[in-house]
């Protein structure tokens, strides 16, 4: 990333209300369906959460391996 990329990013980052993403276990429960149907485990696939904030989707996506 270059330097301008960067300090754009930071900016926007340190300005970012990203809430509370604490979730009860049925939302939980909920987004593992979910992300279960939407990328199936018949193959390896690797993606990439680019912007992520806290990291909700990236936590939930690694945790289906």
């Amino acid at each position: 990333m270059n330097a301008a990329s960067k300090q754009v990013w930071d900016g926007v980052a340190a300005n970012r209300d990203y809430g509370n993403f604490d979730t009860s276990e049925l939302e939980r429960q909920a987004w593992t369906a979910l992300l279960t149907r939407m990328f199936p485990s018949d193959k390896p696939l690797r993606i990439v959460d680019v912007g992520c904030g806290p990291g909700f989707m990236t936590l939930s996506l690694a945790e289906l391996g």
